[in-house]
Order: C-alpha cells, then structure tokens, then sequence
C-alpha cells in the first residue's frame, strides 16, 4: 500500500498501541454506564450497611429466645456472619451436610438447588456457615441486575435502577442477604423472565428449572413461560419448553415419592406448621382480629405480612392494567397472580412463624413499577421507609427474636 493511499482506522481494535487506551477507555465508560455495575454497587452497599447494622444491633438488642438454635449444627454463632443465619438455615445447612433421610420428613419442603451449591461451597473451602451466605450475596447481584435489565427492557427510562434499589432494600431483604434459598430463588426467576422477555426461550427454561429445585414455588415460572409462548402462538415449543422448566419440580417431587413415600410430601409436612389452605386474605383480616391478644413481637410480623399481602395484591392489578396495553407483560401478570394464590389463600396459627412477606418479596415482576413512578419525593419517601424497616427487620432476625 502506497502512502498516498488513504487508511482507516478501527476504533475497537486494541492491538495497536495507539488504539490500546482509547480502546481500554471505551470499554471502561460502557462498564461504568451498564446495568451490572449499578446492581453491584446497589449489593455491595446493601451488604456493607447489613453487616454494620448487624454489629450495632448485636451490641445494643438484647438476645432473643431464637438467639441460638441446637438445629444451627453447623453454624458456630461467633462470627458476624453466622448471625445471619436462623430458622430455616438450620435446615438448608443440615441438609447440605447431610442430606435427606427417609426419617426426617421435616427436611421436605426444602428443595436441593441452595443446599447443593452449599455442599459445592463447603466443599471449595468456604465452609458451610459461610458458604451459605455468600451464595446469597452472590446471588442478590445477579437477582439486581436482572430485574434492572429486565425494567430497562419493560419500561425504558432513567429510573430503572430503582427498580434493584428496592429489590436490595425491601422490608424483608434481610432473607435476600441471610442463609435462605429465597435469593437464589428470585435471582434466577429474574432472569428467566428477562430471557422471556428477549425471545431466548431455551434459557428461560433451562433458569425456570433451577428455579423450580429452589423453592416449591418455583412451578409457577415455568407456566408463565408457557403463556408467553402461547401468546406467541408457539404452541409445540410451548408444550414442549414447560416440561423443561419443571424439571427441577418434577425431579424433587419423584425423589420425595421415593423417599417419604408421597410425591408432595413437602406440602403435607408444611401441615406441622400449622399452616393451611384457607380462604382468600384469611391472614390479612385475622391480623386485626388478633391485635389486643399477641406480643408486640408476633404481632409485627403479622402486620408485615398484612400489609404486603395487600401491597402485592394491588400492584398485580395494576400490572394487569398495564398488561391490556402492554401485551409482553401477560406472563408476568400470570406469575404474580399464580405466586399470590398460596400467598394469600394459606394461613397460619397467630402464635405460629409467617412467611407471607418473604414470598410476597419475591414476586420480581412487582418491582417493575417503581420505574414508572415519576415524581421523585414519593420515591425517596418509599425508599427511605423500606430501608428503615428492611434494618428494623433485620435487627430482630440477626438478635434471634420470632420472625421467619
């Protein structure tokens, strides 16, 4: 090439020194203005202002009678960590050392996706106590970056990334950052329905499979993208892509009726609870009922789950609403409404652990609308009332006091 001959430049290409930083810098401006990193400085604060408030509250809340549990084997109460883990870690961290047996029907309702990955953890090094949290905050970044991707794609705009502050920060997050399996739960339900809402079907089945080895509710993704489909009007792929994403139910179910001897055994073993199917918003209206005759204590969780009951019934006709002029929202319309069913329709003893709040927690699609609010007071006022009652809460799980 002669050098009169004109030359043109790549700009993406870094193998030149010339082009090196320009290239290194443009890719470091698309890093800082993307989604990931905004969910993982949404997470890392999360975590840093959860472990700070868990030193202060440890310090200065007396112990409650759940303060350390003979079930935590596992978990050795003496880190700042270990304090985040209560109730149902125990059971998660038995099982991921341990197993199932045919004798503890009580480890049932507790599917194998979180233990699992707890094994693989203890297993690299990390330990069980530890490892179990950490698979939480792992998962909680990707869970933010999904559902910020996914309102970005839903409902463009620069308030997107609320949408992950309030995920981070929702009264109940203290389960998003503690050893439960809740967080692997919505982090892969968000992403499966962010592969549904880009046409990468196979991925949303393959992420709506895990879903449903991580938590019983998670059967419901997999009919939300079968409606989506069908929408589509792809019935075959339909058909054949919801046995996919209830592969991980479907497993657990068989491996529970071969090993207790009924395939929904983690539903008859919720019985022990005391929790029951009963008429719809049964604990919302029975709260009231109960006001003069529990603990404080007891009493708050049951206003929580009352309220989000209520909260979460609102918010999935109001998406229904936007579903009639959005028609790509029908199948999350269709997982709210499905996921608000046992929410709403089971009840528990007034003295007895509640869970509606967590489960309400975790119905991603709802998160959604915080993008559309537009006026920025009422969105400070939201955010700075779940973040102080995300902590509230978080105090009484970390001190050992009733809350589940």
């Amino acid at each position: 090439m002669s050098l009169s001959e004109p030359t043109t430049t790549i700009v993406g290409d870094a193998s030149s020194p010339d082009h090196a930083s320009i290239w290194a810098k443009t890719r470091w401006q698309s890093f800082a203005n993307s989604r990931c990193l905004s969910a993982l400085l949404i997470v890392e604060f999360r975590i840093v202002v959860g472990l700070g408030a868990a030193y202060i509250a440890l310090k200065t809340v007396p112990h409650g009678p759940f303060f350390r549990s003979d079930l935590t084997a596992y978990a050795s109460s003496s880190s700042l960590i270990d304090n985040f883990l209560r109730w149902d870690s125990a059971f998660y961290l038995t099982i991921a050392h341990v197993g199932y047996s045919p004798a503890a029907v009580a480890r049932s309702p507790f599917f194998p996706a979180y233990p699992a990955l707890i094994w693989l953890a203890a297993h690299v090094g990390l330990g069980y106590d530890t490892g179990a949290v950490v698979i939480s905050w792992i998962a909680l970044f990707f869970a933010t970056w999904a559902v910020v991707e996914l309102a970005d794609a839903l409902i463009p705009g620069p308030s997107s990334h609320r949408c992950g502050y309030l995920l981070a920060w929702a009264p109940t997050s203290v389960f998003l950052v503690a050893g439960y399996a809740d967080c692997l739960y919505v982090a892969l339900v968000a992403w499966a329905l962010l592969f549904m809402v880009r046409n990468r079907h196979f991925l949303a089945a393959a992420m709506a499979a895990l879903a449903s080895a991580s938590r019983p509710e998670g059967c419901v993704i997999g009919v939300a993208l079968a409606l989506a489909l069908v929408l589509q009007r792809q019935y075959l792929k339909a058909a054949a892509l919801v046995v996919v994403g209830e592969l991980g139910f479907l497993g657990f179910s068989a491996f529970c009726w071969v090993n207790y001897g009924s395939p929904i055994e983690y539903l008859r073993a919720q019985s022990s609870w005391g929790r029951v199917w009963t008429v719809p918003f049964y604990a919302v209206w029975s709260t009231f009922a109960h006001l003069t005759s529990l603990d404080g204590n007891a009493l708050g969780v049951l206003l929580v789950d009352a309220v989000a009951i209520v909260v979460a019934s609102l918010a999935t006709i109001y998406l229904g609403r936007l579903a009639l002029r959005q028609r790509e929202l029908w199948s999350l319309v269709a997982f709210c409404a499905l996921s608000l069913v046992p929410i709403a329709c089971t009840a528990t003893p007034p003295d007895a652990a509640q869970s509606a709040a967590r489960l309400v927690m975790c119905m991603v699609p709802l998160y959604l609308l915080v993008a559309r609010i537009r006026w920025g007071p009422v969105w400070s006022v939201l955010l700075c009332s779940s973040v102080a009652l995300a902590l509230i809460l978080q105090a009484v799980f970390n001190t050992g006091w009733w809350l589940t």
